[in-house]
């Protein structure tokens, strides 16, 4: 990851992005946008029709009306550089997705500066979905519904049912993410998945682009020349042919050098010389921590948001 993290495309950070604080290199020192495979889906919860809370069903999200950005990041956690899979939505026909609390130097700030901000929190907020219509987004009262023995893990299990620092879990007290986040803005445990299934260009360039890793990348020039064995190349040899006389018309007589010239030349494929690795070592949160250690589980083939 400190390899990927150093090429040209790391560290881009696109507008859901920045309103989402990515760009902020105290709190995100290292960010990496990724991009969906083509059957790959963020999901919803909206529930079963007719049924409480506690009867599940998730829809795809409609990928062109609810704009979605994907991360990569690494994050100090306890004081350690972990990585997160982070997304960030927004929808095209209205603003369920934002707010600003209107209290503190920041909101003083946005507004001082003429910015047009939400101030009024959306507890659920819909997403469109692909089918059509539109699905309220469902919270779960449990934390993680890909391992169903919570108890396992020696306390909490339930959903933090507050935003703020999740740094005291697994005690009840404890929020559901940063201590940047607000406490008003109650988490949606379990409410959106998101396939692990995501590819990004490390050199920044996309691969629709023709041009892109041509053949003479490595010689530097417009023209590159081929020496080659000369002859007669492409001859019939066989009676099928022969005996009624039909000669190959693609055949010709090649030379012993053939020049190619290209539309234009690429920089070769290169790389920067990612950093000496900082390796985390040892249980995260340690034993000096207020925190009880947290056991590591494995991910299911989608990610909890």
């Amino acid at each position: 990851m400190d390899f990927a993290f150093s090429q040209p495309a790391a560290n881009e950070v696109g507008p859901l992005g920045k309103r989402a604080g990515l760009d902020v290199d105290e709190n995100y020192t290292k960010v990496l946008r990724l991009e969906h495979f083509p059957d790959a889906r963020s999901w919803v919860n909206i529930g079963q029709e007719g049924k409480d809370a506690t009867h599940v069903k998730w829809e795809a999200i409609d990928r062109e009306k609810t704009r979605a950005e994907y991360y990569l990041v690494e994050r100090p956690f306890f004081n350690k550089p972990y990585l997160f899979v982070t997304a960030v939505y927004d929808n095209v026909n209205n603003k369920d997705h934002r707010y600003v609390r209107p209290d503190g130097p920041y909101y003083q700030s946005v507004k001082e500066n003429g910015h047009d901000v939400k101030t009024t929190l959306t507890q659920a907020p819909r997403f469109n979905l692909e089918k059509g219509g539109e699905g309220q987004a469902v919270g779960l009262p449990v934390y993680g519904v890909h391992h169903p023995n919570r108890a396992f893990y020696g306390g909490g299990g339930a959903c933090p049912m507050k935003g703020g620092d999740w740094g005291r879990y697994p005690d009840i007290t404890g929020g559901s993410g940063w201590p940047t986040q607000y406490e008003e803005v109650t988490p949606l445990c379990d409410s959106v998945l998101v396939d692990i299934k995501f590819f990004t260009n490390l050199d920044g360039r996309s691969w629709n682009d023709p041009n892109k890793y041509l053949a003479n990348a490595g010689v530097g020039t417009k023209e590159v020349s081929y020496t080659i064995q000369p002859g007669d190349y492409g001859q019939f040899s066989d009676p099928y042919h022969t005996e009624q006389g039909v000669e190959n018309p693609e055949a010709q007589n090649i030379p012993d050098e053939v020049t190619l010239t290209y539309p234009t030349v690429s920089e070769p494929v290169a790389y920067i010389e990612p950093p000496v690795a900082n390796l985390v070592h040892g249980m995260v949160p340690t034993e000096a921590s207020t925190c009880r250690p947290v056991m590591q589980a494995s991910l299911d083939e989608d990610l909890i948001k």
